[in-house]
């Protein structure tokens, strides 16, 4: 009984951990790179034309930013939308 017990809080600690995601619409025609950075936590991130989810295994609130220098302040489920290298949320 405990055996189960610790690996079923092993399995939602672990589905838990990789929870943080935010949807992206790209509407120009190029990939852009970035960075999140949730509490210090720091993942690269890819944003590919068209609809992308990015998600990252750390805790939220997260900035992202771009290597262009544009960034935006996410938290889980949001929705954000490039468009002219500009970040917005939907």
């Amino acid at each position: 009984m405990a055996r189960t017990l610790t690996i079923l809080t092993i399995i939602l600690f672990s589905t838990a951990a990789f929870a943080f995601e935010v949807r992206s619409y790209n509407e120009d025609g190029k990939t852009y790179h970035g960075t999140f950075n949730c509490r210090g936590t720091k993942t690269e991130a890819e944003i590919r034309p068209g609809t992308t989810s990015l998600s990252t295994n750390a805790d939220g609130p997260c900035t992202l930013t771009l290597d262009n220098g544009k960034s935006i302040s996410v938290n889980q489920g949001d929705k954000i939308k490039l468009k002219g290298g500009e970040l917005t949320k939907l």
